[in-house]
């Protein structure tokens, strides 16, 4: 009779195990490991005790080769999806940085955190953690060291000094969530630096919209957008849904429910569909105390295609992508949600509204936002809409005749 195989993943943690009543050191060094258990970290300390915040849960990351730093950092920035910034290691919730691997000693947990590339240095900025100097090969590059010599400064100038002097950027640091639609939970909070400009380049019924660049906590290698609510428009809003707060996470919530379905329906049309549609994906967040959402910015020439009263103002090709795009969702909800006001730059798409088939929950608070005009966008649309080849193409059965109803 042969012998039964044991599974390498058993086998593995029996010898594991066996380590562990033998009292022996579990050194990772050169050793190939699976999986790593790491905890993310906020790029920056706070607080009282000065330590890093923990941004989510423990997460097992693959890492399948030799545990090196630069693998681990490599795997890190793959699994967290961060391109354009520098992975961390740090020996703890306060640091400092290990600088190489035979400096870890315990595998259990890692603590990771991303920073921002330094530009004008060739080290990045988790060398200023490190506890050696790090020496640059390329410090002749960076010319003569400037004199010792203090600047000669005017004696009215030096009384300005006492005036207030404000900073040609502006810097805010929001505290960010994101909508996890599949658990319908709110993910933990992490911290993202912005600098959004002192004017809005835009303007909606109920927000203006700020461009901001990121400092650090998000690629900064794109444009941003942080929404504010009209201070005008406050009160209603807040007669209306309770609190600012719990509208605009009603707002984000939406818009990963229409994110969503832009993803379905790319997955469901057949190749001669073309272009589908995306929604960028949008968080919540507060700067000093006040409530926003920030954004990726679309470059590009803005228009609204369909209204949220179901009003079609695109014709065409691009303008039936469109209105297939509505009669889409309508039909995979099953006829209780309606996506609409199709606004944005070419296929990205951003604001979305939803126009629900019951306007009212069983405690009687408006289902979605303020622009849900219910069965009257619903009819609307189907109204104005003729049904076209992406219609066709996404196999999508005529929209049924209105019915006698009305909304709650």
């Amino acid at each position: 009779m042969s012998k039964r195989k044991r599974n390498p993943k058993w086998e593995a943690f029996k010898e594991q195990a066996s380590i562990k009543r033998q009292g022996k050191k579990e050194d990772g060094s050169g050793e190939k490991r699976d999986y790593l258990t790491v905890q993310r970290l906020s790029s920056t300390v706070e607080g009282k005790w000065q330590k890093y915040a923990r941004i989510g849960p423990l997460t097992m990351v693959h890492l399948g080769c030799e545990a090196t730093l630069e693998n681990i950092k490599k795997v890190c920035k793959k699994h967290f999806n961060v391109t354009d910034m520098d992975c961390d290691i740090l020996a703890g919730e306060r640091g400092p940085s290990f600088t190489d691997i035979s400096q870890i000693s315990n595998w259990k947990v890692l603590h990771i955190r991303f920073v921002a590339r330094s530009s004008d240095s060739c080290t990045s900025v988790s060398d200023v953690a490190r506890s050696s100097p790090v020496k640059c090969e390329t410090a002749s590059l960076r010319g003569p060291e400037p004199s010792k010599v203090p600047a000669s400064v005017p004696l009215s100038a030096l009384l300005n000094i006492g005036k207030l002097i404000t900073p040609k950027v502006s810097r805010a640091t929001v505290f960010v969530e994101e909508f996890n639609l599949q658990d319908k939970v709110w993910l933990p909070p992490f911290e993202v630096k912005v600098s959004p400009d002192g004017q809005p380049f835009a303007s909606g019924s109920f927000r203006d919209a700020y461009k901001a660049s990121v400092i650090s906590g998000l690629p900064s290698s794109d444009e941003y957008v942080v929404k504010k609510f009209k201070k005008d428009q406050i009160c209603e809003i807040e007669r209306l849904f309770g609190t600012i707060e719990a509208h605009t996470r009603k707002m984000v919530q939406m818009n990963s429910l229409a994110r969503n379905l832009a993803l379905q329906m790319s997955l469901d049309a057949p190749g001669e569909f073309g272009d589908t549609f995306s929604y960028t994906k949008v968080y919540f967040g507060k700067i000093n105390g006040e409530v926003v959402t920030l954004e990726k910015y679309l470059d590009g020439n803005f228009v609204k295609h369909i209204n949220n009263t179901g009003e079609i103002y695109t014709e065409g090709e691009f303008g039936q992508k469109c209105e297939a795009f509505v009669h889409y969702t309508y039909v995979v909800t099953k006829q209780q949600l309606m996506v609409v006001d199709i606004q944005g730059v070419g296929f990205e798409l951003c604001d979305p509204e939803i126009a629900s088939q019951t306007l009212k929950d069983e405690t009687d608070s408006i289902l979605f936002c303020t622009g849900n005009l219910s069965i009257f966008a619903i009819k609307g649309f189907k109204r104005n809409h003729v049904c076209n080849i992406y219609c066709d193409m996404l196999k999508l059965p005529d929209l049924p005749d209105d019915e006698e109803s009305s909304a709650d």
